[in-house]
């Protein structure tokens, strides 16, 4: 449990991170040591929750509210049909084909950056990570 929400945790803050890259290195260190305390603080409520994998609704709710007060836009509880709706481009038929399986076999967590939404696909059976689904967020 607590591996997989430090590897999404770390892919959202990657993907803040990314936008500062022309800035520079250093500054990017900064910003990542001026977040340690933070960081450690939420590991260690993290831990002592101590939720059952896919059952962590106080853990999911305190990274929401990290990653919204670090500016993310975060929506929570989205199910299959929306996630069909929105692939107008057939993304998932496709990532589906490369992965294996079919849709209700993954759970997918979506990650929004100022430039689109990308799902974190992770397989229901052994909870491993299988890759990232780009759908287009919605219009409005």
């Amino acid at each position: 449990m607590t591996y997989r929400l430090a590897v999404l945790f770390g892919a959202a803050l990657f993907f803040r991170c990314t936008g500062a890259i022309a800035q520079g290195t250093d500054e990017i260190l900064d910003f990542i040591d001026g977040r340690y305390e933070s960081t450690a603080d939420m590991a260690r409520t993290l831990w002592e929750y101590a939720e059952v994998g896919y059952q962590e609704t106080k853990s999911s709710a305190l990274i929401q509210a990290a990653l919204s007060a670090d500016g993310f836009a975060i929506e929570a509880g989205i199910d299959y049909a929306t996630l069909r709706e929105r692939d107008k481009n057939g993304e998932i038929e496709r990532w589906l084909e490369a992965t294996g399986g079919q849709l209700e076999d993954y759970a997918f967590v979506p990650f929004a950056t100022r430039f689109n939404v990308v799902f974190l696909g992770i397989r229901r059976s052994d909870r491993t990570l299988i890759g990232l689904l780009d759908v287009p967020a919605p219009l409005g």
